[in-house]
C-alpha cells in the first residue's frame, strides 16, 4: 500500500507552547520512571510527546507522536476492549489481530504487543504511517501503550481530549 507522508508538527517546547497547543496530562508508565510523557492537544491533532534520557549520549532528549483528533473514539474504543483483556474489534482477515483506519488521510494501525516498552509486557502499539518519525526521519511514527498503564494512565488522559 504506498500511503501519503504528511508533513510532522515541529517539536513541542513545554516552557514556550505555541498558540493553539494545550497541555493536558502527564502520563507515568512504570517502565520508564526517568521519562516524561505528557500528552498535548492542538485543534487538529492529539499528541503524545516524550522527554527521555538517550543512552548513548547521555543527554535528554525529546521525541514526539501525533495523531488526528477525530480518532480518539476510535483508539478509545479499542483501549476499552484492551484494558478488559478482550480482543481487538478487527475486520480484516482471520489471523489478523492488529485493526487499521484512515482518519483526515492518515493511516492509522493499533496492534497487540507482547514485548511493549520491555520483555513480556503486553500492551499495544500505536502508529501512524502518514507522519515520519522526529529521530529516524522514516515512517511510521509510533507510540507504546503498555496494558497496565491504560486503564489509569492513558484511558483518563485521551478522554480529557475529547
Amino acid at each position: 500500500m504506498n500511503r501519503k507522508i504528511i508533513e510532522s508538527f515541529k517539536i513541542i517546547d513545554p516552557l514556550s507552547l505555541d498558540d493553539g497547543v494545550k497541555y493536558v496530562q502527564e502520563i507515568k508508565y512504570r517502565v520508564f520512571p526517568g521519562d516524561k510523557i505528557c500528552l498535548y492537544k492542538t485543534k487538529t491533532h492529539y499528541i503524545f510527546w516524550t522527554s527521555y534520557m538517550d543512552i548513548f549520549t547521555k543527554k535528554r532528549e525529546c521525541a514526539q507522536e501525533e495523531f488526528p483528533l477525530n480518532s480518539l473514539g476510535w483508539l478509545i474504543g479499542q483501549l476499552e476492549l484492551g484494558a478488559q483483556n478482550k480482543p481487538l474489534k478487527v475486520a480484516a482477515e482471520p489471523g489478523d489481530v492488529s485493526v487499521d483506519d484512515i482518519f483526515s488521510g492518515e493511516s492509522l494501525v493499533l496492534s497487540p504487543s507482547r514485548h511493549c516498552c520491555e520483555e513480556n509486557n503486553p500492551g499495544y502499539t500505536l502508529r501512524n504511517y502518514s507522519r515520519l518519525d522526529h529521530i529516524t526521519d522514516i515512517a511510521p511514527q509510533s507510540f507504546q501503550i503498555p496494558r497496565e498503564a491504560i486503564a489509569d494512565q492513558v484511558l483518563p488522559a485521551l478522554k480529557r481530549c475529547l
